[in-house]
């Protein structure tokens, strides 16, 4: 996702994109409370969670809403890499837990910037029809990727 200022020029631009009564599609990242307070509480719970999820598919959106940075709602992924291998460094993550974090980040340098429910939807209505709302469902963090079905007015 785009940082916050750029949103409603991306959803512009998808607008006018779009023919007379297009549709679209959008995955957003969405910023939510966390459900922990560190990283430690994550991977424990991702231990005794008995999931079939691969470490970072259950874990990652957890770390992400304690360390995005506050004001901007920005992850960027060098720095997330640095506080994985500072958790594995100071043994509260397992060889196995960072390995599954390792092969993804290792190549990994984008900026992921998260938004905010209410103003994502304030600025979509300016263009488009909110037909849907749909959460897959099929993941850990799915409440945090909504894909929105929008209708252009």
């Amino acid at each position: 996702m785009l940082p916050l200022p750029n949103h409603g020029d991306l959803l512009r631009k998808i607008y006018n994109w779009l023919t007379p009564q297009g549709w679209a599609l959008l995955r957003v990242h969405m910023v939510g409370p966390s459900k922990f307070a560190t990283p430690q509480e994550i991977f424990k719970w991702y231990r005794e969670s008995k999931t079939k999820e691969p470490v970072f598919t259950a874990t990652r959106t957890y770390l992400d809403m304690l360390w995005l940075e506050p004001e901007t709602l920005r992850l960027n992924f060098i720095e997330f890499h640095k506080k994985i291998q500072k958790l594995y460094d100071e043994q509260l993550i397992t060889k196995e837990e960072f390995e599954g974090y390792n092969k993804l980040l290792q190549f990994n340098k984008v900026d992921l910037y998260y938004t905010k429910r209410e103003l994502f939807e304030y600025l979509a209505l300016d263009y488009f029809h909110i037909e849907s709302i749909f959460y897959g469902e099929d993941y850990t963090g799915y409440t945090h990727h909504p894909v929105y079905v929008l209708r252009k007015k």
